[in-house]
């Protein structure tokens, strides 16, 4: 978040109040958000770790209350820290958010949070990885948005991140500064998740995880040529800005993850995995898949924003 302008106001009992303006990237929002931007947004500290966290974004699945199933949806916070947004493929980009001063409190699930999910729920323990977001909608009712973080790091990281932003009070805070070598950890970034939901992700042999890598990465070509498409294309500088800042870091690094697993698989093509490492390989395989589907959600997304 940056300053561009600083100024006095004054109120109605005559005195001079210090208010400032805040930077933002989505025009048709910015006369929007210096209206409804509550004052608890002004104060931010935003050389924390979990501030940075929130602000880049994040692969969570969202439950959904409605129907059966989850979605993993790419989370964020907006430059201009009106909202938290996330990319829905069926959804128009600007359905899919939820204002921050509209967010009335942020919390771990319980057990009996999740009782009201109808039979989308693949494991009980799944409410230790959640969170519950409370908010107001546009008609001021009470809503509710859970989500669900890929470990505890990560949970922790929302949980103050976006509770900081909305002015929740806490008397301890972790020492982020202390876990910041776990945010480049492919395997335990997804570890948790894992073993929560697929475990018997990948049943096949060296083999069958070798044409798995190939198929995947012929998909991570086509993503690439329809984004170079794009780049090509004059006056969608905005949708290719957000292409490189949303898409380009995922398909990168689903290259290194392939890469990585050709490495696993050409040393032990001649031996049978212990379960570590087979482990390690459904955890990067589950990763890739993920990110692959993610990446193309996001890219189908913004193509229908910035479609003419």
């Amino acid at each position: 978040m940056t300053l561009n302008q600083k100024f006095y106001k004054k109120n109605k009992n005559g005195k001079l109040e210090y208010t400032t303006l805040f930077d933002t990237d989505i025009k048709d929002e910015k006369e929007k958000s210096n209206k409804e931007t509550s004052p608890r947004l002004q104060i931010i500290d935003t050389n924390t770790i979990e501030y940075k966290y929130i602000k880049q974004g994040s692969i969570l699945i969202k439950l959904c209350r409605n129907q059966f199933g989850m979605n993993f949806r790419y989370f964020y916070i907006d430059n201009m820290n009106y909202a938290l947004r996330w990319f829905s493929p069926n959804k128009k980009y600007e359905s899919s958010y939820i204002k921050l001063a509209n967010i009335i409190n942020v919390e771990k699930t319980t057990k009996n949070m999740l009782e009201k999910i109808p039979n989308g729920i693949i494991d009980s323990q799944i409410y230790k990885l959640s969170l519950k977001i409370s908010y107001y909608n546009d008609k001021k009712k009470t809503k509710f948005l859970y989500v669900v973080c890929k470990n505890k790091l990560e949970q922790k990281l929302w949980l103050y991140g976006l509770g900081t932003l909305i002015n929740n009070q806490y008397n301890t805070k972790p020492n982020f500064e202390n876990y910041t070598e776990y945010l480049n950890d492919d395997i335990y970034q997804y570890s948790d998740i894992c073993c929560l939901f697929y475990y018997n992700y990948f049943q096949g042999d060296i083999l069958g995880c070798k044409i798995y890598i190939q198929q995947q990465s012929k998909n991570n070509l086509k993503l690439i040529k329809k984004i170079k498409k794009m780049e090509d294309v004059k006056d969608m500088k905005d949708m290719n800005d957000e292409i490189k800042y949303y898409i380009t870091p995922q398909i990168n690094h689903i290259q290194e993850l392939i890469s990585t697993i050709s490495f696993l698989i050409k040393n032990n093509i001649y031996r049978k995995c212990s379960k570590i490492e087979k482990k390690n390989i459904i955890i990067l395989l589950f990763q890739i898949e993920i990110k692959s589907t993610v990446s193309k959600d996001i890219f189908k997304v913004l193509s229908k924003k910035y479609k003419k």
